[in-house]
């Protein structure tokens, strides 16, 4: 069962915390629950079965199930201005269309239901830092890795958002 879920709007550096915190036998993903889509899955569904075989997941769509985070044993909530997310969140999506303003609505209703969870609450870093990192892995029970960190305290990890979506509706 998942040990972890590291959540909060999209565009929010979830994909930079999932490569750190895969390592040691930890299988940890960023929006892991899209690998899980099949025709016969909702997306809830393949939020569940995520649960069951990974260590722990970074990703925005947490907020779209908040109950299931309930049932996570350590929940970490990024918090960043939505003035800034959406922004954002329309450079990467380019052309394609989606309901932006129902999946916002839904992602802040389960942000704020996520809130009331009482889980581990830290401000967005553009990059994160060390200290933040390290309270990070202390909170969900990961050892800090000085060396990994220092490998990737400078990369930048995005994700091909419209080609995944694409595969993913298809």
């Amino acid at each position: 069962m998942m040990r972890f879920a590291i959540t909060g709007y999209p565009r929010s550096g979830h994909g930079w915390l999932a490569n750190y915190l895969y390592k040691n036998g930890s299988v940890v993903s960023h929006e892991g629950p899209l690998s899980f889509m099949r025709p016969s899955r909702t997306v809830r569904q393949a939020h569940v079965a995520a649960m069951h075989a990974l260590t722990g997941d970074c990703g925005s769509s947490w907020l779209l199930f908040p109950d299931l985070l309930r049932i996570v044993p350590r929940v970490v909530v990024i918090e960043r201005p939505l003035s800034e997310v959406v922004p954002s969140f329309r450079r990467v999506m380019g052309d394609h269309k989606i309901p932006e303003r129902e999946t916002f609505r839904e992602l802040e209703r389960g942000f704020k239901i996520a809130l009331e969870l009482h889980p581990f609450v830290l401000p967005y870093e553009k990059n994160y830092s060390l200290r933040t990192v390290e309270r990070i892995c202390k909170y969900v029970d990961e050892p800090f890795d000085l060396v990994r960190y220092t490998l990737l305290r400078h990369t930048r990890v995005l994700q091909d958002t419209q080609r995944i979506l694409k595969q993913t509706l298809e």
